[in-house]
């Protein structure tokens, strides 16, 4: 049973080979009926392994090996296309792609049966202007195109049958008049990567520049100038060394290089790099590499081919055109190599660092994905804790923002009371990136970065970034109460106050006088101190700058416990905040028992310099009013409340309904905004005022007193309240216009 089975396989093995075999040297009738129909019924596009195009006395010829993978000749993409004449080069393959595309869908538009040896001269297929051979299999078709059809609808095409032509379209004249260069492939090397290049060097009429990557992963210039380069610049090069391609094939196996100017080329570039030797392993068994040079060498401009220029890679003595617009990229100068960021190592590389400035320390440690800060002052801890989200990313792209002012001064060494030493820790593999800096000269601080051979001198930006400071790294978030639990709020502006209790559902105003507070104005004021957040931290300690010692508002809130029940348990919270001067975004400001400067959102500043009495303080809802009366200039008007609707008095000129829209008028009075409370001042015009509205009402009855102009309306007082409004201007037309009925 055992040699059965054996015996069967090996014939099944010999069978499959038979039919691979045979298969491979002839097309199966399955795609014969597929391609029924086309001028090329034989091409077969994942069978074709040669094709042979002549023109203009050049023949092409383009090859590919698809015996390697009997299985691979399903796929269109198997083996890779080889120019073999008349050079022999790696193609194209997006070139004879499209070739190859043109030819599979080649479009018959008519088909010509039983032609006569006259019918094919006339066609033009005794010196057809283009020849062409495909091999599919162990098939050899030949294709001549002939002349243009007397209709203009194509050109004649014979292919394998001389008995029968075709009319196809014009597509194929464009898709074979193809210079033979244009099948060379655009691929100039195997690529250059910035992890495995090690070494730059570029030459041109300004001399030599050369970098090295350093054991630390930094960049340093060893020709054309010293200190440290710039990795971005760097990087640069490389990427666009890895992207070139050429424009188009010149010549091979140039002998005589002078002609293109590459001789003496105007620009070189070498990239030195390391790359893996095939099957090759150290004793570790890692992969060996090794390392390699690619030289590049730019010529003259390329004849016919505006912005474009000569080129040659390597010793192969191959000729392309390439870019000018891509070649550019790769020319850089000292200035432009030097690297003039305070800080080129990047976040991911950094695990710590420790600033000392004037006896203060700060140390930021990386823990996981997230930071720590720290600051003390002789030895002391003032600060710390979890640093926000983003705030030391943020602070290194400040930092590598600060850009070097000049290379080449004197290298900084000064005492320890009157520098700035850095320290940015980069794991326990590589050495530490320190900077010293001195600060002497505020003006323009000197710097040494790590081990450069002289100074830099720094913007003086700068010094501001290298603080032994918390503040850049806080949390935003400052206080954090719920909104309903205020019990009670103060503000203090100069000598005057406001004190606002909650009864019920509203806070009432107990000073400066007994009156309801803006609700919409208060619960807003209400919501952002209780969630309170920073715009940012500016210090971590008042300066004069600040305004915090003689503060522009100083604000307090009551908060009730966690139970809603206003006590003096420990469980009651109370928020003190100084607000100080204006700054970009709001004011400065200060918790009482906190350190740090942070700023507050213009629009709660606003908030709190804005007094809170109700805006509709000169308002008396319609269900309370009894009568109006105006008194304009030499205007008078009265109505009044009878009968379940206003109407006008004896004497006045309105109409039901012009009554009713002026009591709405008076019942909806809002003020624009609560100028002062006391006496009015003497611009705000009340000596004489321009209009005066009583109104009676349930309680009693107040006069309101229409003053000056203001920005958007005039200033209005009760007489019965020492608070100054401004009315806008649609509510003082709505009272004042004369009546339309």
């Amino acid at each position: 049973m055992v040699r059965t089975s054996i015996l069967l396989s090996v014939v099944a093995a010999l069978l499959l080979g038979y039919i691979l075999v045979f298969e491979r040297g002839s097309l199966s009738s399955r795609e014969l009926e597929q391609r029924k129909g086309n001028a090329l019924v034989e091409f077969v596009r994942a069978r074709v392994s040669k094709l042979e195009i002549q023109r203009k006395g050049v023949t092409t010829v383009l090859v590919r090996d698809l015996s390697a993978d009997p299985e691979a000749v399903e796929d269109l993409d198997a083996g890779l296309w080889q120019v073999q004449a008349p050079y022999r080069a790696e193609a194209d393959q997006d070139a004879v792609d499209t070739l190859l595309g043109e030819l599979e869908w080649l479009d018959g538009r008519r088909r010509l049966e039983n032609i006569s040896a006259q019918d094919r001269k006339r066609f033009g297929f005794d010196a057809p202007r283009y020849r062409l051979w495909f091999t599919v299999g162990d098939k050899r078709i030949a294709v001549q195109v002939g002349n243009p059809s007397p209709r203009g609808e194509g050109v004649y095409l014979s292919a394998g049958d001389p008995n029968v032509a075709w009319v196809v379209g014009k597509d194929l004249i464009e898709a074979l008049d193809k210079d033979p260069g244009l099948f060379h492939t655009k691929e100039l090397h195997d690529g250059v990567l910035t992890t495995t290049t090690f070494a730059l060097a570029l030459r041109d009429a300004q001399g030599e520049r050369s970098v090295r990557k350093r054991d630390d992963g930094l960049w340093n210039l060893e020709r054309g100038a010293a200190g440290l380069a710039s990795a971005p610049a760097i990087h640069a090069v490389i990427h666009a060394a890895d992207e070139l391609r050429a424009r188009r094939f010149i010549a091979q196996d140039v002998k005589e290089l002078a002609r293109y100017g590459l001789d003496k080329p105007r620009f070189e570039l070498e990239v030195k790099k390391t790359r893996l030797v095939d099957k090759v392993k150290d004793k570790q068994g890692k992969p060996q590499r090794e390392q390699v040079t690619l030289r590049l060498r730019v010529g003259g401009a390329c004849s016919g081919h505006a912005g474009e220029s000569y080129l040659t890679v390597d010793e192969k003595r191959t000729v392309t055109c390439a870019a000018d617009e891509d070649l550019a990229k790769l020319q850089k100068t000292v200035a432009e190599l030097r690297e003039t960021r305070l800080l080129p190592v990047e976040d991911e590389l950094i695990t710590g660092v420790q600033l000392e400035r004037g006896g203060g320390k700060l140390v930021l440690s990386q823990s996981g994905k997230s930071w720590t800060y720290e600051v003390s002052r002789a030895g002391k801890v003032s600060l710390k804790g979890q640093a926000r989200e983003g705030a030391v990313a943020d602070w290194f792209k400040a930092l590598r923002a600060a850009q070097i002012a000049r290379f080449d001064v004197r290298a900084p060494a000064v005492a320890a009371g009157d520098r700035i030493a850095v320290r940015f820790a980069r794991g326990k593999d590589k050495p530490a990136y320190e900077l010293l800096v001195d600060a002497r000269n505020p003006a323009e601080p000197s710097a040494r970065r790590g081990d450069e051979p002289s100074g830099v001198a720094l913007a003086p930006a700068a010094l501001e970034l290298l603080q032994p400071a918390a503040a850049p790294f806080r949390t935003l978030k400052v206080f954090d109460r719920g909104a309903a639990s205020l019990q009670q709020l103060e503000i203090r502006r100069g000598a005057h106050s406001e004190r606002l209790v909650q009864q019920g559902a509203a806070l009432i105003m107990q000073a400066p006088i007994q009156a309801p507070a803006d609700n919409v104005v208060a619960d807003e004021l209400g919501r952002l101190l209780s969630s309170l957040e920073a715009v940012r931290f500016v210090a971590d300690a008042p300066a004069a700058a600040h305004g915090l010692s003689a503060p522009t508002a100083l604000l307090v809130a009551e908060y009730a416990s966690s139970g809603g029940k206003p006590d003096a348990s420990p469980a009651r919270k109370r928020l003190e905040l100084r607000i100080g001067a204006a700054t970009d975004g709001g004011r400065f400001a200060q918790l009482a028992g906190e350190p740090g400067v942070f700023v507050v959102s213009t629009q709660l500043a606003d908030l709190i310099s804005s007094p809170l009495v109700s805006r509709a303080l000169l308002a008396t809802p319609l269900e309370q009013l009894q009568a109006v009366e105006i008194e304009h200039g030499s205007r008078r008007l009265r109505i009044e409340h009878r009968d379940g609707a206003f109407v006008a008095a004896a004497g006045s000129p309105l109409s039901a309904e012009a009554a009713r829209q002026l009591a709405e008028a008076v019942a909806t009075l809002r003020a624009l905004r609560v100028t002062a409370y006391g006496p009015p001042a003497a611009e705000h015009g009340f000596a004489q005022p321009s209009a005066r509205i009583r109104v009676t009402h349930a309680g009693g009855r107040y006069t309101i007193a229409i003053g000056a102009e203001a920005d958007g309306g005039r200033y209005a007082r009760r007489d019965d309240q020492p608070v100054t409004f401004v009315l806008p201007k649609q509510a003082l037309e709505k009272l004042l216009s004369e009546p339309t009925t």
